[in-house]
């Protein structure tokens, strides 16, 4: 159960990713238009709205010092540097990632580089965490991690996670993001109503049921450095919101 529900505009009614700029104001993305919505936590309102391409499947965003970066479903990459000034810069980067659709960004400054997930199957029955070097501005063409949904399906259902009938596990992803109080992977599926936690070698830690009546589409997932996770939802049946969690 949340500690904090805030309901958005409808302009962020398909509101696919976010991530932390301060204590009050975060950046996020829909995916419709090639728009930086900054918006503040505290007031509950958008900020400003800051350009950086024309309409297209945007899926999430990631913060790396002054630079923004937004990840299109097609795997393209747009850099967003210096985005509160007037000198701001867009570089755009195809990256060529093995997948039809990747829906989850974040930064993993232990290693400075970008992990992409993706949605969409990249081999037989699996899905991919990738990585994009922020040195080279490269994507590394090995997977840092590989998901194999056949072999998952059971780890989840001895954590307590009921399938079968119209629920199948497919595990289609759709945000990712690390907590910087344990440096666990976190990953959202909107369609199961699921979030997993894993470490870096693949392992999964813990699975928990996301309550229907609050997430109507989890789509974006970010925490502040004392461990608060946001989760934010599409406005599906309801107002699109974002949800604040504080550690237990």
């Amino acid at each position: 159960s949340p500690d904090i529900k805030l309901d958005l505009p409808p302009i962020l009614k398909e509101i696919s990713g976010l991530t932390i700029l301060n204590d009050s104001t975060v950046a996020c993305v829909q995916d419709e238009k090639g728009i930086v919505f900054i918006y503040d936590i505290q007031s509950n309102r958008i900020l400003r709205e800051l350009e950086f391409g024309g309409d297209g499947d945007y899926e999430d965003i990631a913060k790396v010092n002054d630079t923004l970066y937004i990840l299109r479903s097609d795997g393209t990459i747009f850099e967003f540097s210096n985005y509160s000034s007037s000198t701001s810069d867009v570089r755009i980067y195809e990256i060529n990632i093995p997948s039809k659709d990747s829906e989850g960004l974040c930064y993993d400054s232990q290693h400075h580089r970008l992990l992409i997930g993706t949605k969409s199957k990249i081999e037989g029955n699996r899905k991919g965490i990738f990585s994009f070097d922020l040195v080279t501005k490269t994507l590394i063409d090995v997977p840092t991690l590989i998901f194999d949904t056949d072999l998952l399906k059971p780890n989840v259902e001895s954590k307590g996670i009921i399938f079968g009938g119209n629920r199948k596990f497919k595990f289609k992803l759709s945000a990712i993001s690390i907590n910087p109080l344990d440096s666990n992977l976190y990953v959202l599926s909107a369609n199961e109503y699921l979030i997993f936690v894993f470490d870096f070698k693949g392992n999964l830690l813990e699975v928990a049921e996301l309550d229907i009546n609050l997430h109507s589409k989890a789509e974006g997932i970010a925490f502040f450095n004392n461990g608060d996770m946001l989760i934010s939802n599409e406005g599906v049946n309801s107002k699109p919101s974002i949800l604040r969690f504080k550690p237990k």
